[in-house]
């Protein structure tokens, strides 16, 4: 089982925060919300799906658009509940 296996839409902020994003406001459609990465200087935007898990896929590739990469991703799970500084 991976490290993106069975990520929700909380886990997504949860590691969006990490990160030091922030949301910024609703999106166009009701289901997403857009967010600001400062690290990329870059708006994202993130679908909200409470109680759906996220695909596996779909997840990869919108975190590779937002600037986050598989290893700030393994960092992120090795201490999820350490707030970084």
């Amino acid at each position: 089982m991976g490290v993106l296996d069975s990520f929700k839409y909380k886990d997504v902020v949860k590691l969006l925060e990490y990160w030091d994003c922030y949301y910024l406001r609703p999106g166009a459609k009701g289901s997403h919300e857009v967010w600001f990465n400062p690290n990329e200087n870059l708006e994202i935007t993130v679908v909200n799906h409470w109680a759906k898990e996220c695909r596996r896929g779909t997840l990869i590739a919108s975190m590779h658009t937002w600037g986050i990469t598989k290893e700030m991703i393994e960092e992120f799970h090795r201490n999820k509940w350490k707030k970084r500084i």
